[in-house]
């Protein structure tokens, strides 16, 4: 389930689901969140990249476990 679902669901910021504590990085990450949401809600599908590569995954999972590798 992703992170702005378990926010949607529990009713709490995505930033909480994270255990964000910085409050700028929290503030940040809920208003790129909240981005994402009212795109998908106009129907938009997410586009998930690397910005350095312009390499295109089909999920975020995919990207997460290439980064991950990289590492």
């Amino acid at each position: 389930m992703s992170v702005i679902a378990q926010a949607k669901m529990y009713n709490i910021r995505p930033s909480e689901v994270l255990y964000i504590k910085d409050e700028y990085t929290a503030y940040c990450f809920d208003e790129a969140c909240a981005l994402i949401r009212i795109r998908m809600e106009k129907g938009e599908e997410p586009v998930f990249r690397d910005i350095e590569t312009k390499k295109h995954y089909s999920s975020y999972l995919e990207l997460a476990k290439d980064v991950e590798r990289a590492m």
